[in-house]
């Protein structure tokens, strides 16, 4: 029996682009004319940024729609403005408006329950702290079934200090970075909760670049507010970057060996100082999709035809 092909989409801001660049390669490379990337998996899920682009795949947008979209959005959505900390003390430090006009290309009009394919999006509730799983789960209506995809998107994507928490009826959410930025382990479960077996399932986890953020470890003490938070001893950083090394080796122990297939290539310091979570110039563009061209490269034919066998199957 084919194996059932689930995808997996890390946030990190503009970063994604390196993701959708990816994805419109496989697509354009490797695929035949006028195919969508998306149609190759039987499950996606997405964290923020990755989540905007699980909801466009499932949305049937191509990869390429997906690219050209956020080749656009980038500079609008990551605008630099006045007040710098100043203004992130007393509010969000970008406008969502941009970022909502140009998801709503992607995504207008359409809601979880009229997706075609199972899609799991995380988020945080942050009236009562809770993590939150927005599912689309066709032939199994559920709360969330009419739910709006352009607000799933804006409430994965409501970064602290980045964007406003993002607020749907009566819940007030906040970036699924917070407790999932690498969703694979949350994707495996999800499946085997349709009741697919570990066995027939293969992941393709897309990240959006890393700098390693370890510390030195010859001084130990005196660690206060700038050890923690200045220079590279940056809490957010390391606490990201542990969770999603779990979140990977949750879900190579729950799969047979070798099931998932993890695209996310570590940046020298001359590619890191041009990348930024909210960072849109032309040299974080061109370093990205450069990388993507790379990632694409290093493939060998196995793994690309295991990547783009589909079963075409659904849930039952």
């Amino acid at each position: 029996m084919p194996r059932r092909q689930i995808l997996c989409l890390s946030g990190g801001g503009y970063a994604g682009l390196f993701a959708a660049k990816f994805l419109a390669l496989l697509e354009a490379q490797h695929l035949p004319p006028n195919s969508r990337i998306g149609d190759r998996f039987d499950a996606i899920a997405g964290t923020s940024i990755g989540g905007l682009i699980a909801l466009s795949l499932a949305n049937g947008k191509s990869a390429q729609q997906i690219l050209t979209t956020m080749l656009k959005a980038g500079p609008a959505v990551f605008r630099r403005r006045m007040g710098g900390l100043a203004r992130m003390a007393w509010g969000p430090k970008h406008s969502v408006a941009p970022l909502r006009l140009h998801a709503e290309e992607l995504l207008i009009g359409k809601t979880l329950g009229g997706l075609s394919k199972p899609v799991l999006i995380p988020a945080v509730t942050l009236s009562t702290a809770q993590p939150k799983l927005f599912r689309a789960i066709p032939g199994r209506p559920n709360s969330d079934s009419r739910v709006a995809l352009l607000d799933v998107a804006l409430a994965t994507s409501a970064a602290p200090l980045y964007f406003p928490p993002h607020k749907i009826g009566e819940g007030l959410f906040a970036d699924g970075g917070l407790i999932a930025n690498r969703p694979d382990h949350l994707a495996v479960l999800e499946a085997i909760s349709y009741g697919w077996s570990p066995d027939d399932l293969s992941i393709l986890s897309i990240g959006t670049t890393y700098t390693p953020p370890g510390v030195l470890t010859h001084s130990s003490k005196r660690w206060g507010l700038i050890k923690w938070f200045g220079g590279d001893r940056k809490l957010l950083a390391i606490a990201m970057r542990a969770q999603m090394e779990l979140a990977h080796e949750m879900a190579t122990r729950l799969l047979p060996p070798n099931r998932v297939l993890r695209i996310d290539p570590p940046l020298s310091p001359a590619q890191a100082d041009a990348i930024a979570l909210d960072l849109a110039d032309e040299k974080a563009t061109s370093t990205l999709q450069a990388l993507a061209q790379a990632a694409i490269d290093s493939l060998d034919g196995g793994q690309l035809k295991r990547l783009l066998s589909h079963s075409g199957s659904s849930v039952q």
